[in-house]
């Protein structure tokens, strides 16, 4: 598989429907949106709430197939990344790393944007894996969800970016 055969596309309705089956019971639902969304996963629920928390959400799709998407909110001088998932059936092929990465230019491209953060499952060791080798590292801040009566602890990890010299005021 070469670069061309991939493709960054906005989430729309027909993505969305294909996603929807990628995480169906609240486990699953819970490990990739956190408590943004519920189950059953809907392409409406996906629209309301991309709306209402002014997310840009993104679909990779390999030779027009879709095996990743993931999210960015823009926060003035930091981005937030989320709703990282891959196609159960196509995990372990480096996806989500090209979606995480794809990601992480999309905030990059935005002059302002000086931090990148991101909130991970402290049991999702594969996503953490990842995160830290990107060059994310803990802040320390923790948050607590209830799924299935567990209590799950979710790690807040940040990116510094470097500063721009073109960007330093004089």
């Amino acid at each position: 598989m070469t670069v061309a055969d991939f493709g960054l596309h906005r989430l729309n309705d027909e993505l969305a429907a294909v996603v929807c089956s990628w995480a169906q019971t609240p486990a699953e639902v819970a490990m990739f949106a956190g408590e943004s969304l519920s189950p059953p996963l809907t392409a409406t629920q996906f629209a309301r709430v991309v709306g209402e928390q002014d997310r840009q959400a993104w679909v990779l799709l390999l030779a027009g197939v879709p095996v990743a998407m993931g999210s960015v909110q823009f926060r003035g001088e930091s981005a937030r990344l989320g709703w990282v998932l891959t196609d159960p059936s196509r995990r372990g092929f480096g996806y989500g790393r090209r979606m995480v990465t794809a990601l992480l230019a999309q905030a990059c491209a935005d002059p302002q944007v000086r931090r990148i953060t991101l909130g991970v499952y402290r049991d999702n060791t594969a996503a953490r894996a990842l995160y830290a080798d990107l060059g994310f590292v803990d802040t320390g801040a923790r948050r607590y969800t209830e799924v299935n009566q567990e209590r799950w602890e979710s790690l807040d990890l940040e990116l510094v970016l470097p500063v721009q010299l073109g960007s330093l005021e004089q």
